[in-house]
């Protein structure tokens, strides 16, 4: 049994386990539907069983209603699984209108249509829906364990810095299985838009991306997105950053932080226009208008401080 519970982890056995735990989701609902639908039936078999039970001896169909267990069962086998014949198979709601009168009958097609149109359509609607999310609820759930375990990250990444090294080596794939990916060489390699169209060409490469939660668009401009300086190649540094913040769907924390970021380096903007104001003499103008005393600016020690706090906010905002 142990072995058998062991290949359930396989891929392949993915959808099944997320149907089973789907089916296991829906069982609530699936017992709150059966009490909403035997409300009904049981009340319909406490009228029928006082209107036709007392003609039961009679033999015209009235015996289904002898009891109101048996006029329950008898009309859950005529609205739930369409089975209403007697013991010689005659249909029971055309004997007991031809016998007592159409307003049976009448009072059978009113329940139908409550039961057929209206509550088996809702229980199964609410049903499935609650399978569905049953589901996408596991799916979340694993995918959140893939983003934090920091080896699965480790690993893939791993595969894919092989075939970059098979790629800029022009080698076979496979050749870089047992090559050493720490190396230093290999750390200051720097990606170009051909090396990652080449890469994104190699078998596995579309794999190892949605193993690790990117999204197709994402990889469409995938070296747009990580060239976050705008060098025209990708380091080490940029890829891996890169692609972890790629992954998965996007997070509040990502706009909070960005407009944390652009708020930090918008107050620094203004910070530095008020020291280069307050460089500029009086009658020479607005800053805007005229040209700055540069050696006054140079030689104020909180300019060119300022300016490389600018410089630092706005590469860590276009990084994000």
């Amino acid at each position: 049994i142990s072995r058998l519970l062991r290949l359930c982890r396989l891929q392949m056995f993915t959808e099944l386990k997320i149907m089973i735990s789907g089916a296991i989701g829906g069982c609530r609902t699936l017992g709150w539907a059966s009490i909403l639908l035997c409300l009904p039936l049981y009340s319909a078999a406490i009228a029928f069983r006082e209107t036709l039970g007392i003609h039961a001896g009679e033999g015209f169909g009235a015996e289904a209603f002898e009891t109101v267990p048996t006029a329950f069962f008898t009309l859950f086998r005529c609205t739930v699984s369409s089975e209403c014949a007697d013991h010689y198979g005659r249909p029971i709601w055309a004997l007991v209108a031809a016998r007592y009168g159409w307003i049976y009958s009448f009072m059978y097609c009113m329940l139908e249509v409550l039961m057929t149109f209206g509550l088996f359509n809702v229980v199964v609607a609410i049903f499935i829906e609650n399978v569905l999310a049953g589901a996408r609820t596991d799916n979340l759930v694993m995918q959140r364990e893939r983003l934090r375990d920091k080896s699965f990250f480790a690993n893939k990444m791993s595969d894919l810095l092989a075939i970059i090294l098979e790629v800029v080596h022009g080698a076979e794939p496979g050749a870089a299985d047992h090559w050493d990916t720490s190396s230093s060489e290999v750390l200051q390699m720097e990606i170009t838009p051909d090396v990652m169209d080449t890469v994104m060409t190699r078998p596995g490469v579309h794999e190892i991306f949605r193993d690790l939660a990117l999204a197709e668009e994402d990889m469409v401009s995938l070296f747009e997105t990580l060239d976050a300086d705008g060098s025209g190649t990708i380091d080490m540094a940029e890829l891996f950053d890169g692609i972890q913040k790629l992954r998965g769907a996007p997070r509040r924390s990502d706009v909070v932080g960005l407009n944390i970021m652009m708020q930090q380096l918008w107050q620094e903007m203004c910070d530095q226009r008020e020291t280069l104001e307050s460089l500029i003499p009086v009658g020479h103008g607005s800053m805007m208008g005229t040209s700055v005393n540069e050696s006054e600016m140079m030689g104020n020690p909180s300019f060119p401080q300022g300016i490389e706090r600018s410089h630092s906010a706005a590469h860590r905002a276009s990084k994000l």
